[in-house]
């Protein structure tokens, strides 16, 4: 991989698209949201992730949004969203922390909780009648259309992130091109650590 970051989302063959613009169309669509909807938000930096849902939430302050990280492997999404979903229901839902598990390496159909959100797809109207929304790595959006066809069809937005300042970009460029199993599971100082090794 060159240097050029722009490889890194190049999956519309388009210009990088700007946070902000990103992040404005997505409070849009959750702010008129009615009933459930999956969303996509590609970040291959989990800072900038963390920057963009806080800023998100302070941009929409009337919306009750449910933080649900999923760092440690679990079979089926729905079954977890039936226990942990607040009452009354939030307006919507963020999911993520997969990578911590689901490596760029892994073979999609061979992950139960991948499999889980085909198997499962009619089930989320009903278990999560909210916007969905997963953050997660670039990679991880092939590898949930390779296992999971008919849920990530349903589909109503992708937006993608870039990483806001250089240390992000560098480390989310060495992640990628390593492949993210490389750095996954370390502390962030184990991280940081591991790339500058590398």
């Amino acid at each position: 991989m060159n240097d050029d970051s722009s490889e890194l989302y190049d999956i519309f063959n388009g210009p990088l698209p700007e946070n902000d613009e990103q992040r404005a169309t997505l409070t849009r669509e959750l702010r008129y949201a009615k009933g459930f909807s999956l969303v996509f938000a590609l970040c291959n930096s989990a800072d900038e992730r963390d920057r963009q849902m806080k800023a998100l939430r302070e941009e929409v302050p009337e919306l009750r949004i449910q933080d649900v990280p999923v760092r440690e492997e679990i079979p089926h999404l729905s079954y977890l969203l039936r226990t942990v979903l607040e009452a009354p229901l939030p307006d919507a839902v963020f999911v993520y922390g997969l990578e911590n598990w689901i490596r760029s390496d892994s073979k999609p159909r061979t992950i139960p909780f991948l499999l889980n959100l085909n198997a499962a797809r009619n089930h989320f109207i009903k278990d999560c009648p909210c916007p969905l929304v997963f953050w997660m790595p670039e990679y991880m959006l092939s590898q949930i259309i390779g296992s999971a066809p008919d849920f990530a069809s349903v589909r109503s937005g992708i937006y993608i992130f870039t990483p806001s300042n250089a240390d992000d970009l560098s480390s989310a460029v060495t992640i990628q091109s390593l492949g993210f199993s490389a750095v996954s599971g370390l502390a962030l100082e184990d991280k940081q650590q591991r790339l500058n090794e590398l």
